[in-house]
């Protein structure tokens, strides 16, 4: 028997209160009857309110209807296969100077939307901690024909609580000397602090003892600082919750125009590992840094900076543009760490063999599927498991199929429903490590296999997918964002590459992967209570990938090579209103919130593009600590 509602368990309280004899008092009786009279109010209300929204879920759900049908059309169908294409490499193949012109525009645009230098200034002045911040840069190897440019741009900061280091050598000082003794005139004296290198000495190193500020902001890469940088970099200081720091950036011209944006993703440690992605700009807490005078042992600053991030996972990314690369120099985001930095000065290890489970009702694509997973990955799969939905009686001809290629068959009675097909099978797994694939899935190239079970040797890695490509050649899947399309969506989906999110193909962290490929450690997922059957056809990959994350795990999108994906060969790509509603109700505050592995500056649709209607999100909003 079900147990009655608060409404009513009140309700009845207050019927045996007022019959109690020991109540007397006039006052005392009027407010209960009163509270009565409130609450089954708020009752009927109730009532009126469950109606409400059981009409409103019936005429969803009758809209739907409405949609699927002019969605499966063959007008609508003729016109969608051939606009989205078009729209994909429209998309993709912009001039440079179309993507220049739309960049200057966003970025005016943007510094538009900041408030003035004196609300910022008013701001700073209430911060209970104003941090000296020591800009350290090597001018060793260059003769610093740079230099005034940023002794400029540091000049127009609007935090003034600053000092610059510069390291040099005997060969540059003479150049570097006069524009420090100008820029001191206007500065005053001993905001400059010029060091000369010796022979081998590490640049970093000796100027980092050479600093008095509590951050170090270091640049990797010559270029000018926005004027809001270290204002921005002292107002996330207030949280003292992070030892290193860094921000978006973009490049000037000749001509001083802003263009090649460069938006990255917050802390990323596995996007680090292949290429410096933290970009020509880092700010470091000076204390971590001197107490631990190893780092300084690797060559490049690259090498530092990774090295620095596996010791701290107090990472923070302010996603704003705040530096500003001289153009003609490679990126210091191109660069990739040296071999013993970037693999720990340890051998990869060895991947270990999967089950993998694939869902299917077609013997074609299933043979097709099977066939190229023995090609490329034969000695990964230790064994494959076919859950064969079968809702017209045995399907011999996928069972033969299943039979022909050594794989444990089991049948599937009932409607659709991908997350109970799946759970079936991981139940009769025997290997520690699962890969669910789709049956329209086609491996063409090896090493895509060990790539995913790489991935789950790592500590703290939940799942691990892979990039998939329609057979057109255009992209289907490299990782799954929140908050953007319908609630989630395939970052890229139909492009080919963007200038805009150049990690879009690499190996780095994601929100959510897709079920087409998904590789998982069979304890996980027994943990998890495997898919959630509720979600009998979208949202069972997304939706274990955050339950994942809610504990703490992972997820990782690897580059994987020569994956083929059809899509919705045996099924229809369609959401409907329950498992929607469903999901949003489970998910609707992580939804609201910027998706942590993508950039709030970019479009909220799969197609990458820069998004002009949002207001410029950051970590730490302008004038948080003073109530602006």
């Amino acid at each position: 028997m079900a147990e009655p509602d608060p409404i009513t368990r009140m309700l009845e309280a207050l019927e045996k209160t007022g019959a109690a004899s020991d109540i007397d008092e006039p006052d005392a009786r009027a407010a209960i009857k009163i509270l009565r009279c409130l609450l089954e109010r708020l009752e009927t209300l109730e009532r009126r309110t469950a109606r409400s929204e059981g009409n409103l879920a019936a005429q969803q759900a009758l809209l739907d209807e409405r949609l699927l049908k002019v969605e499966r059309s063959r007008l609508f169908t003729m016109i969608n296969r051939i606009a989205t294409p078009l729209t994909a490499v429209r998309g993709a193949s912009l001039s440079e100077e179309e993507s220049e012109a739309a960049y200057a525009k966003w970025f005016a645009q943007k510094q538009a939307e900041l408030p003035s230098q004196e609300e910022a200034i008013s701001a700073s002045n209430a911060w209970p901690h104003k941090p000296r911040m020591s800009v350290l840069i090597n001018l060793r190897e260059t003769d610093g024909a740079c230099l005034p440019r940023i002794l400029d741009s540091l000049g127009g900061q609007i935090y003034r609580n600053w000092e610059l280091c510069i390291a040099t050598n005997r060969m540059h000082r003479d150049k570097v000397l006069p524009a420090v003794s100008d820029f001191e005139k206007l500065r005053g004296p001993g905001s400059c602090l010029v060091h000369d290198l010796a022979g081998d000495a590490n640049p970093w190193k000796e100027l980092a003892g050479l600093a008095t500020g509590e951050y170090l902001a270091v640049i990797d890469e010559p270029g000018i600082f926005a004027a809001w940088a270290l204002y921005f970099f002292a107002e996330a200081a207030q949280s003292d919750d992070f030892d290193l720091l860094y921000s978006d950036e973009d490049a000037l011209d000749q001509a001083g125009s802003h263009v090649q944006p460069l938006f990255k993703p917050d802390w990323s440690p596995t996007l680090l590992e292949s290429r410096m992605y933290v970009g020509s700009l880092a700010v470091l807490r000076r204390a971590f840094l001197l107490e631990r005078e190893h780092l300084f042992d690797e060559g490049a600053w690259l090498d530092v900076i990774l090295q620095v991030a596996r010791e701290s996972p107090r990472v923070r990314h302010i996603p704003r543009v705040l530096y500003h690369r001289l153009r003609g120099a490679s990126p210091a985001a191109d660069q990739a760490p040296s071999s013993r930095a970037g693999s720990g000065g340890a051998a990869a290890p060895e991947a270990d063999p999967m089950a993998v489970i694939v869902c299917s009702r077609s013997a074609r694509l299933l043979e097709e599927c099977l066939g190229s997973v023995r090609e490329t990955a034969g000695d990964m799969m230790r064994e494959i498991i076919v859950i064969a939905h079968e809702e017209s009686g045995v399907n011999a001809d996928l069972r033969s199929v299943a039979q022909r290629y050594g794989a444990a068959c089991h049948g599937f009675q009932g409607r659709f429903n991908f997350a109970a097909m799946n759970n079936l099978g991981a139940a009769s797994a025997q290997s520690p490590h699962l890969l669910f694939l789709n049956d329209d899935v086609r491996a063409t190239e090896p090493g895509w296999a060990e790539m995913l079970a790489r991935q789950l040797l790592r500590k703290g890695v939940g799942a691990a997918g892979a990039v998939l490509w329609y057979p057109s050649g255009a992209l289907q899947h490299a990782g799954i964002a929140v908050g953007i399309h319908d609630g989630v969506g395939h970052v890229g989906r139909h492009m080919r590459s963007s200038a805009l999110w150049p990690w879009l193909l690499d190996t780095r962290e994601v929100s959510a992967v897709t079920g087409a490929c998904l590789a998982v450690t069979k304890d996980v997922f027994r943990d998890l209570g495997g898919f959630d059957a509720g979600f009998s056809t979208n949202y069972n990959d997304v939706d274990l990938c955050l339950r994942m994350r809610e504990r703490g795990y992972q997820i990782i999108n690897v580059a994987a090579r020569g994956l083929i994906h059809a899509e919705c060969q045996t099924r229809e790509g369609v959401v409907r209103f329950h498992e929607r509603f469903r999901f949003y109700e489970r998910w609707g505050d992580v939804l609201r919130r910027p998706d942590p592995y993508y950039s709030p500056s970019l479009s909220r649709t799969e197609k990458i593009g820069l998004d002009f209607e949002g207001p410029w999100v950051g970590n730490v909003p302008i004038g948080e600590a003073s109530g602006i």
